[in-house]
């Protein structure tokens, strides 16, 4: 694999496995991240940093809820 390719592969990895560590050691230390506009949980926009990554997306309510199941 390319170097970018692999970055790239170990990041998707790292966020699968719910290393938020590892995926923010890959981040810049400029990031400037943008949630989706209109949706609910990006009142932070844009997150700037990784510490804001992780304050503003990582510990947002969408990642955190519970699945809603349907009877």
């Amino acid at each position: 694999m390319s170097g970018n390719v692999q970055i790239i592969s170990d990041a998707y990895a790292a966020f699968a496995a719910g290393d938020v560590p590892s995926v923010l050691s890959m981040m810049s230390s400029d990031i400037v991240w943008n949630e989706a506009e209109n949706f609910p949980y990006a009142d932070g926009n844009p997150y700037i940093g990784p510490d804001a990554v992780v304050q503003g997306v990582f510990a947002s309510p969408s990642l955190t809820a519970t699945p809603r199941t349907t009877p």
